[in-house]
């Protein structure tokens, strides 16, 4: 039996629009969770062959995040150092930098 979490991710990666299916899923997953159960169809195994492997790449109870298949250091992404930035040339708040 193949889980929900692998529908949902197969129902994501072969949509048309994959951001705007994420989205979706993501925003309200209990309301789509019983048709994700029912009507998906399972994934192909190569599919949930790539998503163990890399599943596998991550102790268990850590989050992962891939961009093209590169694995993205969490200390990397950091979105409110972007924010800093509008804050300080739209309303001159001090230039204090994040870390």
């Amino acid at each position: 039996m193949i889980g929900i979490s692998s529908k949902a991710a197969y129902l994501v990666a072969d949509s048309s629009d994959p951001l705007t299916m994420l989205r979706q899923i993501s925003q309200n997953f209990p309301k789509y969770a019983p048709a994700l159960a029912r009507r998906v169809p399972d994934p192909p195994q190569e599919f949930l062959g790539e998503t163990e492997t890399t599943r596998m790449q991550l102790p268990q109870g850590f989050n992962g995040f891939w961009i093209n298949g590169l694995m993205i250091n969490e200390g990397d992404v950091n979105p409110l150092r972007y924010a800093l930035g509008f804050f300080v040339m739209h309303f001159g708040i001090s230039n204090t930098p994040l870390q």
